[in-house]
């Protein structure tokens, strides 16, 4: 669920829309990677020493140490969406375009 609504948040929020089907998930596979070691980066920062300890036992496994960091945090669908809206306006000041209007 989280990671459905992390590609439908990166196609709009970054206008993908209009590319190939083959391109747009390419892309949006590489920008997921990104936002995802981003938030768990800012997750791991603002943990106990207890629960970062936790977590470096869960490293070797992705898939469990973001469901674990997911535990510990109030609102990872607003952690989500600023690092999506982070990294949109990284891409389009590195590009130097108007970013696409968000409805």
């Amino acid at each position: 669920m989280a990671e459905t609504n992390l590609t439908e948040n990166l196609i709009s929020a970054l206008g993908l829309e209009s590319l190939p089907e083959e391109r747009r998930v390419a892309m949006v596979n590489r920008m997921a990677d990104i936002v995802q070691k981003r938030v768990i980066l800012r997750i791991m920062d603002s943990l106990s020493e207890e629960d970062a300890v936790e977590a470096e036992k869960l490293a070797d496994d992705p898939e469990k140490l973001l469901g674990f960091l997911m535990t510990r945090v109030d609102d990872i669908g607003a952690l989500l969406a600023h690092e999506v809206d982070r990294l949109r306006n990284e891409l389009v000041s590195e590009a130097g375009v108007e970013p696409p209007v968000q409805e």
